[in-house]
């Protein structure tokens, strides 16, 4: 198994062998195998998965792809000068410092969408950003837009900047 990290690199490995043994299973899968089954094998468990296998290979693909994709594309500049336009280039700069994904779109106002479900800590720290932003980083304001005290205020946005 001391060549899996080398083969890893350039094909998905799934083993096959005899040993049962889950010492055996666990440095396989450490050492980059995709799968491991211990003969023998029933035909429902092999198609099962075969079919996990060729999926995952097809996921890592996609996932390499969409990388090549996001790593070679250029930044476009938005166009425009209208208060609308000021609007979005303000929510691309409070969301830009968010780690989470969003996405800004529609004609009347501006709806989000996260390619997955915010946690509560997400939404709480983009809504800081955004009170922030309101009140021009005057976190006495943000505290009183809140309804809690500008020692809680100052905590969350500590957090914020940590």
């Amino acid at each position: 198994m001391t060549f899996l990290p080398e083969l890893r690199e350039y094909c998905a490995v799934m083993i096959l062998t005899a040993y049962d043994s889950i010492d055996q299973a666990v440095n396989a899968v450490k050492a980059g195998a995709t799968e491991f089954l211990v003969k023998p094998v029933s035909p429902q468990n092999l198609e099962l998965t075969l079919a996990r296998f060729f999926e995952t290979v097809a996921l890592k693909r996609d996932l390499a792809f969409w990388q090549a994709q996001a790593q070679s594309a250029t930044q476009v500049d938005l166009v425009g000068e209208s208060a609308e336009m000021a609007e979005v280039r303000r929510l691309v700069s409070i969301f830009a410092a968010a780690d989470t994904p969003v996405l800004i779109c529609g004609e009347n106002g501006v709806s989000l969408r996260f390619d997955h479900q915010p946690t509560l800590d997400e939404i709480r720290d983009i809504y800081l950003r955004l009170l922030l932003d309101k009140f021009a980083g005057n976190r006495k304001q943000v505290a009183e837009a809140l309804g809690v005290s500008k020692r809680n205020t100052y905590r969350m946005l500590k957090k914020l900047d940590g």
